[in-house]
């Protein structure tokens, strides 16, 4: 191939500036480099690209570096030198796909801006057949580790979190939201400690529960804690109760700090709520109101939901063939009018 024996002839790509960046070379499941890289991308007359990707060192040399050759179509080819310092790139990568910010091959894997310092990267690896197959995994600067516990037995790493040092020690924990897969609980929360050294802890092996209204983290006082909010869904669930529960990472452990519940209920003029539409005959029932004001009654038509425990409401207004829906633990027709409509408050 005459584009191959070019590399082959130039060897190092000659260019007067080469940024400095991060990256990974990883060849045949080998990882040959993480962390400091240089990266050059030259235009060619034919409006294709040549990259080159390489391991920064003391000296003027590379280490281990790729060249990647962009085709006509769009595709790329890689050739890597193989061998440390080697200042030409024999070796035949093949076909490589641009993926984001990496080249990936049926045998390698390039990849610019890793992560890279003192704070872990953590992912989860989806390649399962189902989400319960699902597995966390934390990289430090390269070196990749699978983190779980028996304690999350049923349950499955869905998504990462916030990362932030909880107890002001100066290592960083990461929240992981834990799923079971199911729509009866809202799912639970784990917290992962790094500890340096490539060692990582999990702060509380019970994973606590997250709340349907998600979390977020509070500063208090002089503590940053999580706080989780809560309220009644789920599957068959017809109560009506809204709640926080702070907790905060003290002495190594997270322990649960206070948990709060909403006794405030807002004023209506009508409202449905699930637990009557559910004991409605055919499990549906309907509030008749002038929303918008135009003289004419609109309908809202509310069904229980057993799925989520929820209504399922469709507001049709008087004269429009258009329906609107909501999904709601109980909805209501609120006494207060903003720019010609009647204000509805769904919880």
């Amino acid at each position: 191939m005459y584009i191959s024996f070019l590399v082959f002839a130039l060897g190092l790509l000659a260019s007067p500036a080469l940024a400095g960046t991060t990256c990974s070379i990883e060849i045949n499941s080998l990882l040959y480099h993480y962390g400091e890289c240089t990266y050059s991308k030259t235009l060619s007359t034919d409006q294709t690209w040549s990259i080159q990707i390489g391991q920064k060192t003391e000296g003027d040399t590379l280490g281990y570096w790729v060249l990647l050759l962009e085709n006509s179509d769009g595709v790329y080819e890689g050739h890597w030198n193989g061998a440390y310092g080697v200042s030409r790139a024999h070796n035949y990568l093949y076909e490589v796909e641009k993926i984001d910010d990496c080249w990936v091959g049926e045998t390698s894997r390039i990849c610019l801006d890793v992560p890279f310092g003192d704070v872990p990267n953590y992912t989860i690896n989806r390649e399962g057949q189902t989400p319960a197959n699902n597995t966390l995994e934390a990289n430090i600067n390269g070196a990749r580790h699978v983190i779980q516990s028996e304690s999350w037995a049923g349950l499955f790493p869905q998504k990462i979190g916030p990362t932030e040092d909880l107890d002001g020690d100066g290592q960083p924990e990461t929240i992981i939201e834990l799923s079971h897969g199911g729509n009866g609980s809202s799912g639970q929360l784990a917290v992962v400690s790094y500890r340096e050294d490539e060692f990582f802890h999990i702060v509380n092996e019970q994973p606590v529960p997250n709340g349907w209204g998600g979390y977020r983290l509070v500063e208090h006082g002089e503590e940053t804690v999580i706080r989780v909010y809560d309220s009644a869904q789920g599957v068959g669930n017809v109560e009506e109760w809204e709640s926080q529960t702070d907790y905060a990472l003290r002495d190594g452990e997270l322990v649960e700090l206070i948990e709060w519940f909403n006794s405030a209920k807002p004023i209506t003029v009508m409202e449905l709520t699930a637990k009557e539409v559910r004991e409605a005959p055919g499990q549906t029932k309907s509030l008749q109101f002038d929303l918008n004001l135009d003289g004419e009654v609109d309908t809202i038509t509310c069904s229980y939901w057993e799925r989520w425990g929820s209504l399922s409401c469709e507001i049709q207004h008087g004269g429009s063939d258009q329906a609107s829906t909501r999904i709601c633990k109980r909805f209501a027709i609120t006494n207060r009018v903003v720019e010609g409509f009647v204000v509805l408050a769904c919880d």
